[in-house]
């Protein structure tokens, strides 16, 4: 679960430079992420709005619900790697 630090920058981020806070949580190239960049480019405001509510509420439970999240941040897809390297290597 993200701390309350973490949070706090992300909308400090998603405040001054959207897309960035966007890209932060979701990825580049993410249909939320061309979202706030449209709408950064086409007015300041609506991108920070969209920033903002792409932080917090898109994808709530996935970040929020430790049930629901697999190995934590970023080390199911660390522990998937390392897997398929291993498997490589002993087949070799």
């Amino acid at each position: 679960m993200p701390s309350r630090c973490e949070i706090c920058c992300e909308l400090l981020i998603a405040i001054l430079l959207p897309p960035l806070g966007v890209c932060l949580r979701h990825g580049c190239c993410t249909a939320e992420f061309c979202i706030c960049l449209v709408l950064t480019i086409l007015g300041y405001i609506p991108g920070i709005i969209y920033a903002l509510y792409a932080i917090v509420f898109v994808d709530r439970d996935e970040y929020f619900d430790e049930k629901k999240r697999e190995c934590g941040r970023g080390e199911g897809k660390v522990k998937k790697r390392i897997e398929v390297h291993t498997n490589i290597a002993e087949s070799l």
